[in-house]
């Protein structure tokens, strides 16, 4: 599905993943990127 989110980040899936930096790391961020999602760090 296609929407103003997936189209601006060319993004496969509408799958956002918030920061936790604590809890998973980059790791979790690197899964949701590779899958087609948005995974984001914390700063």
């Amino acid at each position: 599905m296609k929407t103003r989110l997936t189209e601006a980040f060319a993004l496969a899936h509408r799958i956002v993943s918030a920061p936790m930096a604590f809890a998973a790391g980059g790791r979790l961020a690197a899964a949701v990127s590779h899958a087609g999602g948005l995974g984001l760090m914390p700063t």
